[in-house]
């Protein structure tokens, strides 16, 4: 066997090493948020579910910002959302929305995934958070305020 090509794939495989271990931290970590998550609504009836949910802040001036990846959970209660990293979570009574939006702040990418959940917070005055979510059309349908 060649060693030029023995040391090569010895250099690859030491590379790869640490992105490997990366991922598999990563994994790890969604599995546990996810438990948390699901721990965290209790015995409340899960509606929608999506793990891969993209948390967008968005301001007063309509301008956003990328928050977090994490899991967005709505039950018969509330919309929940388990950030991976760092760990942070949103709790909104579903009683609370007052209107689902679909803000066109992405400019093209990823458009028509984007909603946003207009909520009262405990002093009366409005607030939004937003999610990009796969199944949009569902998401929409299931938080509409009853």
């Amino acid at each position: 066997m060649d060693p030029y090509l023995l040391v090569n794939a010895l250099c690859l495989l030491l590379c790869a090493l640490p992105f490997l271990g990366i991922i598999f931290w990563f994994k790890r970590r969604q599995s546990r948020a996810y438990e948390e998550a699901r721990a965290a609504i209790g015995k409340a009836k899960l509606l929608l579910e999506e793990p891969t949910a993209l948390w967008v802040g968005i301001d007063a001036n309509g301008n956003q910002s990328v928050r977090g990846n994490g899991i967005l959970l709505l039950t018969d209660e509330d919309l929940y959302f388990r950030q991976l990293l760092p760990q942070a979570e949103i709790r909104i009574t579903r009683s609370d929305i007052v209107r689902i939006e679909r803000p066109d702040l992405t400019k093209g990418t990823g458009q028509g995934r984007l909603i946003c959940a207009v909520y009262l917070d405990p002093d009366g005055s409005e607030q939004r958070e937003a999610w990009m979510v796969e199944e949009h059309a569902q998401w929409v349908d299931a938080l509409q305020p009853s």
